[in-house]
């Protein structure tokens, strides 16, 4: 047996000859205990605490679940906000991304199609206070904005220092050269967070993964900025 894909207390999935095996119909009760108190690996950043059934805003259907977790570091909260994504069949990290992003009229991404190598993750918002414009600017042209379709702005070059969002109260982070958007992944909650040397395009997701977004703007690091050890559900409106 490997118990390695473990997702949370409720989520009862490990795999038996690399097939998804539901603890809930077994007869071998004395592993549910082990397999169940399992936590988080710390070692590289994360909330030990946090598991899949804290999350509140689920998007998709289907048998598969993963986790994103999106982190400012900006000072204002709550931050390190987490959804979850259900699934069948193939998906990569990038789906996830857009239609949790599609599904809370909150959240705001600026992306950018690269060519072979997919879509960057450009700039990502959160409308904290619910209230005030939401929209992008564009190289402070405050007299034209420009609105998300389905959450989501496309820039068309490795612009992203230049966009600002319309609340400076609320989340707003991108950039490329001045700071930029490190990503974090994780196969299962007891694993511990990995930076990614691929982008979300290229990420395939599996039953009980997790994605973590962290905004770097300090450049003088080289690997990505950490997650912080306190992850917030996201809330339906």
């Amino acid at each position: 047996m490997d118990n390695s894909n473990v997702s949370g207390a409720k989520e009862n999935t490990f795999t038996v000859q690399g097939q998804p095996y539901d603890l809930s119909k077994s007869t071998i009760r004395g592993i549910e205990s082990a397999y169940l108190t399992k936590s988080a690996d710390t070692s590289n950043g994360g909330d030990p605490d946090f598991t899949m059934d804290d999350v509140k805003f689920w998007v998709g259907t289907g048998t598969n679940k993963a986790a994103l977790v999106i982190e400012w570091h900006d000072g204002k909260t709550p931050d390190a906000l987490v959804w979850g994504y259900k699934w069948n069949g193939d998906a990569y990290g990038i789906d996830m991304l857009r239609e949790i992003v599609k599904a809370d009229p909150r959240l705001i991404f600026l992306t950018h199609m690269t060519g072979s190598m997919g879509y960057t993750i450009a700039g990502l918002g959160y409308n904290i206070n619910k209230s005030g414009s939401h929209y992008l600017i564009y190289n402070n042209e405050t007299n034209n904005p420009i609105y998300p379709v389905n959450g989501i702005v496309t820039t068309n070059a490795y612009n992203y220092d230049s966009w600002t969002y319309s609340d400076a109260a609320d989340h707003w982070c991108a950039g490329w050269y001045n700071g930029y958007w490190s990503y974090w992944t994780k196969d299962s909650l007891a694993a511990a967070w990995g930076y990614s040397s691929w982008g979300a395009s290229s990420r395939k997701l599996i039953n009980g993964s997790w994605d973590g977004w962290s905004f770097l703007d300090d450049m003088s690091q080289w690997e990505g900025n950490q997650l912080g050890s306190k992850f917030s559900a996201a809330l339906p409106d």
